[in-house]
């Protein structure tokens, strides 16, 4: 049998897990929601459309060549290689979800999100710095790594409401299409005080350019969500909630590179009936 590449056989592995997290835990649930009412008595949907508007918190890990981006050979690694680093933005997310029960609902979910980060390592620069007296030293310098990335992530998941309190959890799986993948890659002087690299400056740009090479690149994961819900009036909810971005696979194929997030949000939801219930058949005359 002809063996998948590497990179459909990460994505079959993705699956798999999803497949199966999402399982076990309808497994866990189903007698959870078998112990509580079905329904509501006053049982006025069974779905909802929303939005959420939400601020995500990223945290990237990896072990990135500055050498290998920039495709500048003079770089070393011995001096260093990105590994950690931060980031924050917005994120816009349409929502449908249905309710197998009165307390789990299935959700499907698209979103925009701006993962947007930085990535940093000090080294000692041998060359190329002017000391005020203008005379060359070597100088402890910082590279960063400025990511420009942004994503379009499809989700699917399940949120249940284990207590009788408004509190819901959710669980499920997510895979995301980068829209943008752009980098800049820059050092700066931070020690001594006042130098100038010798093109000018305290700083130097020396590499621009797209993270996939070979494509806008794509990744998967699952989500966990924690959520509380406010009714706002007859047929509208909002919800304050959070929601955790848990990656197995990498963005992009060539790189050593993954990135969590954790998003803050708040959802408004319009409730709404798909199927309504069967009227009553009318009794004929005579019928009792």
């Amino acid at each position: 049998m002809m063996r998948l590449s590497n990179r459909y056989g990460m994505q079959g592995k993705v699956l798999v897990v999803l497949s199966l997290t999402l399982l076990i835990t309808l497994g866990i649930l189903s007698p959870l929601c078998a112990q509580v009412e079905t329904e509501k008595e006053d049982y006025l949907y069974d779905a909802e459309i929303g939005l959420v508007l939400g601020y995500g918190f990223h945290r990237l890990s990896g072990d990135l060549d500055a050498a290998t981006l920039s495709g500048d050979a003079t770089l070393s690694s011995a001096c260093g290689t990105f590994q950690e680093g931060s980031g924050s933005g917005l994120a816009l997310t349409g929502t449908f979800s249905y309710y197998l029960h009165s307390r789990l609902r299935a959700e499907l979910a698209a979103s925009y999100a701006d993962y947007a980060s930085t990535m940093r390592f000090g080294c000692v620069d041998p060359a190329e710095i002017r000391t005020p007296d203008g005379s060359l030293s070597q100088a402890l310098t910082d590279h960063i790594l400025t990511l420009n990335r942004k994503v379009i992530q499809g989700e699917l998941g399940i949120w249940f409401q284990p207590l009788t309190l408004p509190i819901e959890l959710g669980v499920g799986g997510f895979v995301g299409v980068n829209l943008e993948d752009g980098y800049t890659l820059h050092e700066e002087i931070v020690e001594p005080v006042n130098a100038e690299f010798t093109t000018g400056g305290q700083q130097r740009v020396y590499g621009t350019g797209a993270m996939g090479q070979s494509g806008s690149g794509s990744s998967a994961g699952l989500t966990f969500g924690l959520a509380t819900e406010l009714p706002a009036g007859t047929s509208f909810v909002l919800r304050p909630q959070m929601r955790y971005y848990f990656p197995v696979s990498d963005p992009f194929n060539e790189l050593s590179f993954r990135e969590s997030s954790l998003r803050f949000g708040i959802q408004i939801a319009r409730q709404i009936l798909l199927f309504p219930p069967e009227a009553a058949t009318p009794l004929e005359p005579g019928q009792q």
